[in-house]
């Protein structure tokens, strides 16, 4: 049952998709990228570089000149007593103005540089962090995958044992009517079929756990229905 085990993760990724009472079953593959997009912690993880990469081209730009312009405008108006004219004329008076400024740091005790290379190493470790994350998520979701693809083997192999079991109960049964056989051996065998139909169960609950597990991994918002790709080795 190992040797059939072990070469699945060879054929995950190539694995085609396919259909079950109108239900999407994932592939790993379809698995890992799900998580990358939706997985509370790579999410986080992904924010953190984003927040890591905006501070170092803030601190990059802190080093450069300055530069602030400004405008201004006035109007005003009224009336003045001309002494030559012996009367009061209008007034009107505009003024525009216009101003330049910049400033740098010609020294700054080289803060603003190192403030860039801090920036720069708190870039390079969120982004490593990320791939930790990414690579611990997509490990998880492959182990637990193989974990799905395990349980399905061993309950076909609980299935089949029972059925042959069943097989002989009944064959037991007739050997007995026959009086051929002992009813011991009859009963005997037919406790057998009892123990192999609560592994069958058991079993099936192994499965069903398995295949929460993973839904659980991916925050599924529904898990009805969620299976995953068996795939067909070769032959």
């Amino acid at each position: 049952m190992i040797k059939i085990i072990l070469p699945l993760f060879v054929v995950l990724l190539f694995s085609s998709l396919t259909h079950v009472n109108a239900q999407k079953v994932w592939t790993l593959e379809e698995c890992i990228s799900y998580a990358f997009e939706n997985n509370i912690t790579v999410k986080r993880q992904a924010l953190n570089a984003a927040y890591q990469q905006n501070e170092l081209q803030q601190s990059k730009m802190n080093r450069l000149p300055d530069l602030n312009a400004q405008t201004s405008y006035g109007h005003s108006y009224g009336y003045t007593w001309v002494q030559q004219e012996a009367e009061n004329i209008d007034v009107n008076n505009r003024s525009f103005g216009m101003g330049i400024g910049t400033s740098v740091d010609v020294f700054n005790g080289f803060s603003a540089r190192n403030t860039v290379r801090r920036n720069k190493i708190d870039l390079m470790a969120s982004l490593a962090s990320n791939e930790v994350v990414k690579n611990d998520i997509a490990l998880r979701i492959t182990s637990q995958y193989l974990q799905i693809l395990f349980d399905k083997e061993l309950l076909a192999v609980a299935k089949e044992q029972y059925e042959v079991t069943n097989q002989q109960v009944e064959r037991a049964l007739k050997l007995v009517a026959a009086g051929s056989e002992a009813r011991g051996s009859y009963l005997e065998i037919k406790s057998q079929a009892a123990k192999e139909a609560l592994t069958v169960t058991q079993q099936e609950n192994n499965l069903a756990l398995s295949i929460l597990d993973l839904a659980q991994l991916l925050d599924l918002e529904n898990v009805d229905g969620f299976d995953v790709v068996s795939p067909v080795m070769p032959r």
